[in-house]
């Protein structure tokens, strides 16, 4: 089972992305998915993910709840995979908003995260990465979660946004990629 050790995010592309969706309805619950890909080294796993979406529109947003546009999403996630061809990017998570009060994925989260880990559709051999972003004050604050697909259970992982380009940080990684 590979846990990531890290998780590198790229600002451009994913955290900024992230941000500016949970500032727009900062009341509301909001959300998307993650592209990125699992490394695994001889001396780390490291997660980099370089792309998020917002949930599409028109996503339904409540405050404890928002429903993506699935299509969206899809027509996205195919078009970073072509981008990102060289690099094998996939989706590789979920990312969504809470509020301040509750900074953990929720029995509901859990819940969203057994379906996934139950549906052919999705290809998570390891497990799947769910931050929660909270808003508070005009602010984020991103908590890294990953399930790994054999407890089901989230646990807390280290995130770093990376200011430079994504790119070059995973072509070295690949270079020591033991599953390469």
């Amino acid at each position: 089972m590979a846990m990531p050790d890290h998780v590198y995010i790229a600002r451009n592309d994913a955290y900024e992305r992230i941000v500016a969706e949970a500032l727009r309805v900062p009341e509301h619950e909001t959300g998307g998915i993650l592209v990125g890909r699992m490394f695994c080294t001889n001396s780390a796993n490291v997660l980099v993910v370089a792309a998020a979406s917002g949930p599409g529109k028109p996503a339904p947003a409540y405050a404890d709840m928002y429903v993506p546009d699935t299509l969206a999403r899809q027509r996205e996630l195919e078009i970073w995979r072509a981008m990102f061809a060289p690099h094998r990017l996939d989706y590789v998570g979920e990312w969504h908003t809470h509020p301040a009060i509750h900074p953990r994925p929720s029995y509901g989260d859990t819940c969203q995260v057994n379906a996934i880990f139950a549906d052919t559709a999705y290809q998570l051999p390891d497990g799947i990465f769910t931050p929660i972003v909270i808003v508070e004050h005009g602010s984020c604050r991103l908590h890294g979660f990953y399930y790994p697909r054999e407890t089901r259970h989230p646990t807390a992982v280290e995130c770093t946004v990376i200011d430079s380009a994504i790119e070059p940080l995973m072509r070295h990684l690949a270079t020591l990629d033991e599953g390469k």
